[in-house]
């Protein structure tokens, strides 16, 4: 074959172990799963740890029980806080990093100090980051004394062990938050557009009068 050189048989030798191993163990594996999922197996323990298990076709029966049915008010509720975790956290930092990338591009002053100060957590092991986050939350240490700076009592939380909720949302005043949040926006962006239209036109030489 005229197009396949040597180096290009070459090329293909070492990327096809690559290309089947990642098709037969992710792509593979993943169809398998949605496979699984349009079957039965599993509602019978018995069928579940049996060596030919007898599997039978229910199409999406399970997926309508999934996000219809009474027991499984838990997986709805934790969908729905990844959905918010995602829309909200992880876009919200890339929002975030993105902006002070784009300051910390222009040259701000004190620039060496402020990439030190965003680049240092990276430079540290999960194990070093992990014992200063236990320093931090400890209850007798840590973020409970931070009232104490200004003058008031310390915190008394149990970071680590206690099953309360420091802070909590309510699902209902989501819609609001979001009309909120809309608003200033808006409201950013028309009293920029003011400021813009009142500044005095320039006039040049080479304009008509």
């Amino acid at each position: 074959m005229r197009g396949l050189t040597r180096d290009r048989l070459w090329a293909i030798a070492v990327l096809l172990p690559s290309v089947i191993l990642l098709g037969v163990f992710v792509y593979g594996f993943i169809g398998r799963t949605v496979y699984v999922s349009l079957t039965d197996w599993g509602n019978d323990p018995a069928q579940a740890l049996a060596a030919n298990p007898v599997i039978q076709w229910v199409g999406l029966a399970n997926y309508q029980e999934l996000f219809s049915g009474f027991l499984q008010g838990r997986f709805r509720q934790e969908l729905v806080s990844t959905i918010f975790f995602t829309l909200f956290f992880i876009l919200g930092c890339l929002g975030l990093g993105l902006g002070l990338a784009m300051i910390l591009d222009r040259n701000p002053k004190g620039e060496g100090l402020w990439r030190t100060i965003f680049l240092f957590p990276m430079s540290l092991s999960f194990i070093v980051t992990g014992t200063i986050w236990r320093w931090m939350l400890q209850p007798q240490g840590g973020v409970n004394q931070i009232p104490t700076v200004v003058g008031g009592q310390p915190g008394t939380f149990s970071w680590l062990s206690s099953t309360e909720a420091i802070w909590k949302f309510d699902w209902n005043r989501l819609p609001l938050m979001t009309a909120v949040v809309v608003a200033v926006v808006l409201g950013v962006i028309a009293l920029r557009a003011l400021r813009v239209a009142q500044r005095p036109a320039r006039w040049s030489p080479g304009c008509a009068p």
